[in-house]
C-alpha cells in the first residue's frame, strides 16, 4: 500500500510539472510585460487547494489577491486553457465570454494571436460587447464569421 501510495504521489508532482509548464508558457504569451517572470501553486496540504502565486524578476512572491485585474485575467485565461488542453478533451471548441473586460491593449493583442493559434485547432466562439476587439480578430482571422447584434426597438443579426 505504501509503494501505492508513492506511485500517486509521484503521478501527482509530475502532472502537476508538467501543467505548471505550459500553464506558465500561456500566461507568457498573454502577459508581455517582465515584472511577472511564471506564476507557480503550492499545495496547501491542510486545506486541500493550491496557492497561486506570482514571482517577479527579483523573486519576488506576491499572492493573486495582490494583483491587478488584468494579470489576474492573464493567469485566469491561461489557467483555463492549460487545464482544457492537459485534460485531453475531445470538443472540437473553446467558448470565451467577454474574456478581456478590463485589460490593457497590448494583453488584449496577444489574446487576439492567441485566438487566431487556437482557431486552427478548434472552432472558436467569442461573445464580446467591444467591437475594437472584435474588428481586431476579425481583421486577425480573415476568414472568421463576425456576428453583430443590434439592439435598438428590435434586436438584428448582421454576418460580416
Amino acid at each position: 500500500k505504501a509503494k501505492l501510495e508513492l506511485v500517486k504521489i509521484n503521478a501527482r508532482a509530475r502532472l502537476l510539472e508538467i501543467a505548471r509548464n505550459r500553464f506558465n508558457e500561456m500566461f507568457l504569451s498573454l502577459y508581455k510585460y517582465g515584472d511577472i517572470v511564471r506564476v507557480n501553486a503550492d499545495l496547501e496540504q491542510r486545506r486541500g487547494y493550491y496557492e497561486f502565486y506570482a514571482v517577479t524578476p527579483a523573486g519576488d512572491r506576491y499572492g493573486i489577491s495582490k494583483l491587478s485585474d488584468g494579470q489576474r485575467l492573464s493567469i485566469a485565461l491561461a489557467l483555463a486553457l492549460t487545464l482544457r488542453e492537459i485534460a485531453h478533451t475531445n470538443l472540437g471548441f473553446v467558448i470565451f465570454d467577454e474574456p478581456i473586460p478590463y485589460v490593457d491593449a497590448n494583453i488584449r493583442k496577444a489574446f487576439v494571436e492567441l485566438v487566431k493559434t487556437l482557431a486552427s485547432q478548434y472552432q472558436i466562439v467569442v461573445a464580446t460587447q467591444a467591437r475594437d476587439f472584435a474588428d481586431a480578430l476579425k481583421e486577425a482571422i480573415p476568414d472568421a464569421k463576425l456576428l453583430v447584434v443590434t439592439k435598438k426597438e428590435s434586436s438584428e443579426v448582421k454576418v460580416e
